[in-house]
């Protein structure tokens, strides 16, 4: 059975820009991709911030308790549709 890979909401958020700007490069009036690659930018930076803010809070907190997990990953949900 293959090992699952867990995913920070950060490292989801960057591979979907990553994504988002390959399909731009692919087709740069791909109006869809523009805005999602533009959505996921600012919401990388929010998240960057985020934890940034966390670790000043609590520089010695290591893990996030399960329930944190689960919201974080609710918020890193994002559709991408293809026309």
């Amino acid at each position: 059975m293959p090992s699952i890979e867990k995913k920070t909401t950060t490292e989801k958020f960057e591979e979907a820009l990553a994504n988002f700007k390959q399909a731009l490069k692919a087709d740069p009036s791909n109006e869809d991709a523009r805005y999602n690659y533009e959505m996921v930018k600012k919401k990388l930076a929010e998240q960057k911030k985020k934890e940034e803010d966390q670790k000043k809070k609590d520089p010695n907190k290591q893990d996030k308790n399960e329930d944190q997990k689960k919201e974080e990953n609710k918020a890193c949900n994002i559709s991408v549709y293809y026309l």
